[in-house]
């Protein structure tokens, strides 16, 4: 436990200040960031480096390059790449027999899902030049993991998926919904995720000056939302885990196994609010 509290501080002292600066830096570590997810994805199935770096690189290319160009539209992605990355994927299994068709196949949707991630947090930080949106997200995506953990430990008798993850709690799972809904709501009062015209700067964030919540039913909705696909999140990645019979995806961070095992829940939720956030800025 002490070594997760120690990891998890450090990870905290480079995280939010990367986030609050935002800017290049941030699109920088963004990048980073995808190419270790994208790295603990192959690592998983054990491919051959000359075909996991390219894959990477690629990936990386046509996930940043519209930021490069200054085309910040979330949903612009190249849907050609994937298209073309199945075929050559397949074309390398015809000639490789220890590419098989479920490697092809989880390769293609793990580096899929992680380049949109990657498109997403950079989305996030843009809208409206400021971070309230992603620091809800982080914020509100923790507070469901820590108090699901340790309102489960305390009360929790009924399991809540014991074929995937046997530890977690009908009770736990409550629990971090009811407090994750309360936290992003406050979060969400002082840093509005919606543009509000009372708002001052404060370090890359937009603090509410006049306290009004607005469009509050929007953001209950949304709050509630990601309390419950950031547990969906956390146990889809268990699942791969639980199929490829790993403990963690990486061991590069201490006491805490791979960044995708810290940022499960987060990475889901990042794509999630993405695409909520496009569709419910029409009725505001």
């Amino acid at each position: 436990m002490k070594k997760r509290i120690i990891t998890g501080t450090l990870m905290a002292l480079i995280v939010f200040p990367l986030l609050f600066i935002g800017g290049v830096p941030f699109l920088i570590a963004s990048i980073a960031l995808t190419g270790v997810c994208l790295y603990e994805v192959t690592k998983v199935k054990k491919v051959s480096p000359y075909i996991s770096i390219p894959l990477i690189m690629a990936t990386l290319f046509f996930t940043f390059f519209d930021y490069a160009t200054i085309n910040e539209t979330f949903l612009s992605y190249p849907i050609y790449y994937p298209v073309i990355m199945t075929l050559v994927l397949y074309t390398i299994a015809i000639f490789n027999k220890d590419i098989k068709v479920e490697d092809v196949n989880y390769l293609v949707v793990m580096h899929l899902v992680f380049s949109i991630f990657g498109r997403g947090i950079i989305y996030l930080r843009g809208l409206n030049d400021n971070a309230n949106v992603i620091f809800y997200l982080i914020l509100t995506t923790m507070s469901v993991d820590i108090f699901a953990y340790f309102i489960g430990r305390k009360f929790g008798k009924n399991k809540l998926n014991e074929r995937i993850s046997p530890k977690k709690t009908i009770e736990g799972s409550i629990g971090g919904i009811a407090f994750g809904v309360i936290i992003g709501l406050l979060v969400s009062a002082f840093f509005p995720i919606f543009t509000s015209n009372n708002t001052t700067p404060f370090i890359g964030l937009a603090l509410n000056t006049s306290f009004n919540l607005p469009n509050y039913l929007l953001v209950i909705v949304l709050t509630l939302v990601l309390t419950i696909t950031a547990q969906l999140g956390d146990l889809m990645f268990s699942l791969i885990k639980r199929t490829f019979k790993i403990k963690d995806f990486s061991n590069i961070l201490p006491g805490h196994g791979g960044i995708i095992d810290r940022i499960d829940g987060i990475s889901f939720n990042v794509i999630i609010v993405s695409f909520l956030h496009i569709f419910l800025m029409l009725f505001i």
